[in-house]
């Protein structure tokens, strides 16, 4: 796979991938972190997720060779291998468990989607972050019946498609005692107790 990447290297602000764009690469994270978002027509900032470092971008493109959905924008100095459509297709075509591989990963993220449309038509903002707290807090490797420390930090990193409106509004409900059923806030920290499965 290395041989047939080329390397790209991205400063902290920089767009790795731009909405709308007919590039239709896809992109193996190699090092660093970036933000999937888009723009509303107002101008509002609706940020789908945060990859990190072993994850892809650019995967629906690559595929189905569409415009771009998404921008996507470093958060650190991010560096990139970077694979055409047609090696991406050889490499599947000659290498059946990667086939399967790039095939579940496309699966998870239309459950992801999926997940995300759902919590929107049908919870409201408080119950979408209290959902979206027990989603990281299982990811960072909390015990399903044990609590979970959530500092102040949190809420600047970790925002999805929805989830609420400004970071003022997040922190708001986390940390001024609205951490409802799940978990508990006090002014500096929210406890969070990861028992709804």
């Amino acid at each position: 796979m290395a041989r047939v990447c080329s390397w790209r290297r991205y400063e902290a602000g920089q767009a790795v991938i731009t909405r709308s764009s007919v590039s239709c690469d896809l992109c193996f994270l190699i090092s660093g972190r970036v933000r999937a978002t888009v723009y509303t027509a107002s101008g509002r900032q609706v940020t789908f997720r945060d990859l990190a470092e072993g994850e892809t971008v650019g995967a629906i493109a690559a595929v189905d060779g569409g415009p771009r959905s998404v921008d996507v924008v470093a958060l650190t100095e991010v560096l990139v291998a970077v694979m055409t459509p047609p090696d991406l297709n050889a490499l599947l075509r000659e290498n059946p468990l990667v086939a399967e591989r790039f095939t579940q990963h496309l699966v998870q993220l239309i459950r992801r989607l999926t997940e995300t449309v759902i919590e929107l038509s049908t919870l409201g903002v408080v119950n979408r972050i209290h959902a979206d707290l027990l989603r990281l807090a299982r990811e960072a490797g909390a015990e399903p019946t044990g609590p979970c420390v959530l500092a102040r930090a949190t809420p600047r990193g970790h925002r999805r498609a929805g989830q609420h409106d400004t970071r003022a509004g997040y922190a708001r409900t986390v940390f001024t005692g609205q951490a409802g059923p799940g978990g508990q806030a006090s002014g500096r920290h929210a406890d969070l107790r990861c028992d709804h499965t």
